[in-house]
Protein backbone atom coordinates (compact mmCIF):
# COMPACT_ATOMS: atom_id res chain seq x y z
CA UNK A 1 0.00 0.00 0.00
CA UNK A 2 1.10 3.53 -0.75
CA UNK A 3 -0.33 6.16 1.56
CA UNK A 4 -0.27 9.91 1.86
CA UNK A 5 -0.95 12.12 4.85
CA UNK A 6 -3.47 14.94 4.49
CA UNK A 7 -4.34 17.89 6.69
CA UNK A 8 -4.80 17.21 10.40
CA UNK A 9 -2.92 13.93 10.11
CA UNK A 10 -5.65 12.11 8.20
CA UNK A 11 -4.02 9.24 6.34
CA UNK A 12 -5.37 8.11 2.98
CA UNK A 13 -4.36 6.03 0.01
CA UNK A 14 -2.12 7.48 -2.66
CA UNK A 15 -3.81 8.16 -5.97
CA UNK A 16 -1.97 5.33 -7.75
CA UNK A 17 -2.74 2.65 -5.14
CA UNK A 18 -4.36 -0.57 -6.39
CA UNK A 19 -5.33 -3.58 -4.29
CA UNK A 20 -4.79 -6.08 -7.10
CA UNK A 21 -2.56 -5.81 -10.14
CA UNK A 22 -1.74 -8.58 -12.60
CA UNK A 23 -0.12 -8.79 -16.02
CA UNK A 24 0.09 -12.02 -18.04
CA UNK A 25 1.48 -12.65 -21.51
CA UNK A 26 2.24 -15.76 -23.53
CA UNK A 27 2.73 -17.37 -26.94
CA UNK A 28 1.05 -20.61 -28.03
CA UNK A 29 2.05 -22.61 -31.09
CA UNK A 30 -1.17 -23.97 -32.54
CA UNK A 31 -1.05 -27.80 -32.83
CA UNK A 32 -1.59 -27.91 -36.59
CA UNK A 33 0.95 -28.98 -39.21
CA UNK A 34 3.74 -31.46 -39.69
CA UNK A 35 5.14 -32.71 -36.41
CA UNK A 36 2.02 -31.50 -34.56
CA UNK A 37 -0.97 -33.30 -33.07
CA UNK A 38 -3.20 -32.40 -36.00
CA UNK A 39 -2.13 -32.45 -39.65
CA UNK A 40 1.06 -34.43 -39.23
CA UNK A 41 0.52 -36.02 -42.68
CA UNK A 42 -0.42 -32.85 -44.54
CA UNK A 43 1.23 -32.31 -47.89
CA UNK A 44 3.62 -29.43 -48.48
CA UNK A 45 1.01 -26.97 -49.74
CA UNK A 46 -1.57 -27.66 -47.03
CA UNK A 47 1.07 -27.48 -44.34
CA UNK A 48 2.42 -24.23 -45.76
CA UNK A 49 -1.02 -22.67 -45.57
CA UNK A 50 -2.47 -24.09 -42.34
CA UNK A 51 0.52 -25.17 -40.27
CA UNK A 52 2.90 -23.16 -38.12
CA UNK A 53 0.51 -20.52 -36.79
CA UNK A 54 1.21 -18.86 -33.43
CA UNK A 55 -1.31 -17.26 -31.11
CA UNK A 56 -0.13 -14.76 -28.50
CA UNK A 57 -1.82 -12.56 -25.97
CA UNK A 58 -1.32 -10.10 -23.14
CA UNK A 59 -3.76 -9.46 -20.30
CA UNK A 60 -3.53 -6.47 -17.97
CA UNK A 61 -5.83 -6.14 -14.96
CA UNK A 62 -5.83 -3.89 -11.92
CA UNK A 63 -8.46 -2.92 -9.40
CA UNK A 64 -9.80 0.62 -9.24
CA UNK A 65 -7.79 3.63 -8.16
CA UNK A 66 -8.82 5.54 -5.01
CA UNK A 67 -11.39 8.31 -5.34
CA UNK A 68 -11.55 11.23 -2.91
CA UNK A 69 -14.98 12.70 -2.25
CA UNK A 70 -14.95 16.46 -2.85
CA UNK A 71 -16.90 19.04 -0.84
CA UNK A 72 -17.31 22.80 -1.18
CA UNK A 73 -14.41 24.42 0.67
CA UNK A 74 -16.52 26.20 3.29
CA UNK A 75 -13.69 26.32 5.84
CA UNK A 76 -10.59 25.66 3.72
CA UNK A 77 -11.15 28.69 1.52
CA UNK A 78 -11.32 30.95 4.57
CA UNK A 79 -8.22 29.79 6.43
CA UNK A 80 -6.03 28.75 3.50
CA UNK A 81 -7.34 31.04 0.77
CA UNK A 82 -7.96 27.78 -1.11
CA UNK A 83 -11.12 27.84 -3.18
CA UNK A 84 -10.91 24.37 -4.73
CA UNK A 85 -12.58 21.19 -3.62
CA UNK A 86 -12.11 20.13 0.00
CA UNK A 87 -12.91 17.01 2.01
CA UNK A 88 -16.34 16.50 3.59
CA UNK A 89 -17.39 14.65 6.72
CA UNK A 90 -18.84 11.15 6.65
CA UNK A 91 -21.61 10.80 9.21
CA UNK A 92 -22.68 7.22 8.47
CA UNK A 93 -21.33 4.09 6.77
CA UNK A 94 -21.86 3.92 3.03
CA UNK A 95 -23.93 0.87 2.08
CA UNK A 96 -23.79 0.54 -1.70
CA UNK A 97 -27.18 -0.56 -3.05
CA UNK A 98 -28.56 -0.66 -6.59
CA UNK A 99 -25.12 -0.03 -8.05
CA UNK A 100 -24.95 0.98 -11.73
CA UNK A 101 -22.96 3.28 -14.00
CA UNK A 102 -25.51 5.99 -13.11
CA UNK A 103 -25.09 5.39 -9.37
CA UNK A 104 -21.72 3.69 -8.91
CA UNK A 105 -21.69 4.32 -5.17
CA UNK A 106 -25.33 3.37 -4.78
CA UNK A 107 -28.60 5.25 -4.74
CA UNK A 108 -28.16 6.27 -1.08
CA UNK A 109 -25.76 9.04 -2.16
CA UNK A 110 -27.05 9.56 -5.70
CA UNK A 111 -29.03 12.83 -6.05
CA UNK A 112 -32.72 12.24 -6.81
CA UNK A 113 -35.39 14.30 -8.55
CA UNK A 114 -39.00 14.86 -7.54
CA UNK A 115 -42.05 14.67 -9.82
CA UNK A 116 -41.40 18.22 -11.01
CA UNK A 117 -37.81 17.49 -11.94
CA UNK A 118 -36.31 19.38 -9.01
CA UNK A 119 -33.10 18.00 -7.54
CA UNK A 120 -33.36 16.41 -4.09
CA UNK A 121 -29.90 16.32 -2.43
CA UNK A 122 -28.89 13.18 -0.55
CA UNK A 123 -26.07 14.93 1.33
CA UNK A 124 -26.24 17.15 4.38
CA UNK A 125 -25.34 20.82 4.26
CA UNK A 126 -22.51 22.11 6.42
CA UNK A 127 -23.09 21.75 10.17
CA UNK A 128 -26.47 20.00 9.68
CA UNK A 129 -27.60 16.39 10.01
CA UNK A 130 -30.91 15.08 8.71
CA UNK A 131 -30.39 11.70 10.37
CA UNK A 132 -29.99 9.89 7.02
CA UNK A 133 -27.21 11.39 4.94
CA UNK A 134 -23.84 9.69 4.50
CA UNK A 135 -21.78 12.72 3.51
CA UNK A 136 -21.90 16.19 5.02
CA UNK A 137 -20.38 19.31 3.47
CA UNK A 138 -17.22 20.64 5.07
CA UNK A 139 -18.07 22.65 8.16
CA UNK A 140 -17.72 26.43 8.27
CA UNK A 141 -15.61 25.97 11.41
CA UNK A 142 -13.29 23.02 10.72
CA UNK A 143 -11.69 20.90 8.02
CA UNK A 144 -13.56 17.86 6.78
CA UNK A 145 -12.62 14.59 8.47
CA UNK A 146 -13.15 12.10 5.63
CA UNK A 147 -9.80 10.65 4.62
CA UNK A 148 -8.54 10.93 1.01
CA UNK A 149 -9.14 7.96 -1.28
CA UNK A 150 -12.03 6.55 0.72
CA UNK A 151 -13.87 5.29 -2.39
CA UNK A 152 -12.73 3.28 -5.39
CA UNK A 153 -13.08 3.75 -9.14
CA UNK A 154 -13.97 0.81 -11.42
CA UNK A 155 -11.31 -1.78 -12.20
CA UNK A 156 -9.46 -1.94 -15.52
CA UNK A 157 -8.84 -4.89 -17.81
CA UNK A 158 -7.44 -5.08 -21.32
CA UNK A 159 -6.66 -8.13 -23.45
CA UNK A 160 -4.61 -7.85 -26.64
CA UNK A 161 -4.10 -10.85 -28.93
CA UNK A 162 -2.26 -11.60 -32.16
CA UNK A 163 -2.14 -14.38 -34.75
CA UNK A 164 1.04 -14.78 -36.77
CA UNK A 165 2.74 -17.06 -39.27
CA UNK A 166 5.87 -16.96 -41.42
CA UNK A 167 5.54 -18.44 -44.90
CA UNK A 168 8.61 -19.84 -46.65
CA UNK A 169 8.78 -18.51 -50.22
CA UNK A 170 12.10 -19.57 -51.73
CA UNK A 171 15.43 -20.21 -50.05
CA UNK A 172 15.88 -17.42 -47.48
CA UNK A 173 12.86 -15.46 -48.77
CA UNK A 174 9.97 -15.38 -46.30
CA UNK A 175 6.66 -13.60 -45.93
CA UNK A 176 5.51 -12.90 -42.35
CA UNK A 177 1.82 -12.26 -41.70
CA UNK A 178 0.51 -10.84 -38.42
CA UNK A 179 -2.98 -9.90 -37.23
CA UNK A 180 -3.14 -7.85 -34.03
CA UNK A 181 -6.37 -7.49 -32.05
CA UNK A 182 -6.20 -4.62 -29.57
CA UNK A 183 -8.84 -4.86 -26.81
CA UNK A 184 -9.74 -8.15 -28.45
CA UNK A 185 -12.92 -8.74 -26.44
CA UNK A 186 -14.08 -5.11 -26.66
CA UNK A 187 -14.10 -4.69 -22.88
CA UNK A 188 -15.48 -1.36 -21.71
CA UNK A 189 -13.29 0.07 -18.94
CA UNK A 190 -15.15 2.87 -17.20
CA UNK A 191 -13.70 6.21 -16.15
CA UNK A 192 -13.89 7.23 -12.47
CA UNK A 193 -17.33 8.45 -11.34
CA UNK A 194 -17.96 12.10 -10.60
CA UNK A 195 -16.60 12.73 -7.10
CA UNK A 196 -18.25 16.06 -6.22
CA UNK A 197 -20.74 15.26 -3.46
CA UNK A 198 -22.89 18.31 -4.28
CA UNK A 199 -22.86 17.67 -8.06
CA UNK A 200 -26.10 16.60 -9.70
CA UNK A 201 -24.21 13.71 -11.30
CA UNK A 202 -22.27 12.60 -8.21
CA UNK A 203 -21.38 8.92 -8.56
CA UNK A 204 -22.23 8.80 -12.25
CA UNK A 205 -19.86 7.38 -14.87
CA UNK A 206 -19.91 9.29 -18.13
CA UNK A 207 -16.95 7.92 -20.05
CA UNK A 208 -14.41 5.17 -20.61
CA UNK A 209 -10.62 5.09 -20.34
CA UNK A 210 -9.89 2.76 -23.26
CA UNK A 211 -10.74 2.49 -26.93
CA UNK A 212 -12.95 -0.03 -28.63
CA UNK A 213 -11.61 -3.11 -30.39
CA UNK A 214 -9.24 -2.39 -33.26
CA UNK A 215 -7.53 -4.77 -35.68
CA UNK A 216 -4.22 -4.31 -37.46
CA UNK A 217 -3.03 -6.54 -40.33
CA UNK A 218 0.58 -6.52 -41.51
CA UNK A 219 2.85 -8.28 -44.00
CA UNK A 220 6.64 -8.31 -43.97
CA UNK A 221 8.72 -9.68 -46.81
CA UNK A 222 12.28 -10.66 -45.93
CA UNK A 223 14.98 -11.66 -48.41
Amino acid sequence: KTRVTAALGRVGLAGMDTKHNISVSGVYELPFGRGKIFGSTWNYYTNSLLGGWKLSGADVYYSGFPVTVASPSNYSSRVNAFGGAARPNQLRPLHVAHKSINAYYGTAVQPQTDSSGNLIPTYCAADTDDGKCVFQEQSFNAFGALRPGSLRAPSFQNIDMSLAKTFGIWREHTLAFRADFFNAFNIADYAPPDNGMTDSNFGQITGTVNGNRSISLSLKYAF
